[in-house]
This record gives C-alpha cells, structure tokens and sequence, in this order.
C-alpha cells in the first residue's frame, strides 16, 4: 500500500499503556484491535513505542523516512538490522523515552484486494 502512500495500519493510540499507568488492568480493558487484509507477497510488521517516533528533531514522524528504513532491500540485512539501524538513530538524537521495536514478516499467498482507481 505504499504505493498509494499508506505507510501505516493504525497511528498512534493515546491512553492505551502499559507500565506505571496500565489501562490492560483496568476494571474495563482499554484497548485498540482490528483485523486487516495482509498484502500479497511479503509483509513487514513492526510495533514500536513513542519513543521510537519522539526522539530528537523526530525524523521517524515522517512515516515515508521509517518506511524506507524498515523496509530497505539490501538484501544483506534482516529485520534485527534494519531495527538496529532505526534505534541507533534514536540514540544518536539522544532519545528520551523509552524505544521499542518489534517486527516480523509473513508470506501471504493469498490473493489481495486493491482499491479500483
């Protein structure tokens, strides 16, 4: 989908924590979830904090730039090293906040749908 400049599946969800605030533990759980067509082919799945996004003059709030980091095609490097490469980049604009990344990929054979034109 990147071709029509969607870079994103969800954006950022406020009040949705985990740590000294918990809203999982909360008497009603407060949480976000969908379901969503895989593209055909391979797919690149990353879950990151805020602190990914916040850090420094925030190059990572440009979801064009992380995209192109995440999803580089040098084929010598694995999902770890783009990762690595993205929070060197935090460090390197002296992040404040906690930074997290996890990812995966997955290979649908399926079949996706695309919107007309």
């Amino acid at each position: 989908m990147a071709k029509l400049g969607q870079y994103f599946l969800n954006q950022r969800q406020f009040f949705e924590w985990i740590g000294q605030e918990n809203t999982f533990s909360l008497e009603v759980l407060c949480y976000s979830s969908g379901i969503r067509e895989l593209r055909e082919g391979i797919n690149y799945i990353y879950l990151l904090t805020d602190g990914v996004l916040e850090c420094g003059k925030r190059p990572f709030e440009n979801p064009e730039f992380l995209y192109s980091m995440l999803t580089e095609t040098d084929e010598n490097k694995d999902i770890k090293s783009k990762i690595y490469n993205v929070l060197n980049i935090v460090h390197q604009e002296h992040g404040r906040d906690n930074a997290t990344i996890i990812g995966w990929s997955y290979f649908n054979s399926f079949i996706a749908r695309w919107p007309s034109r």
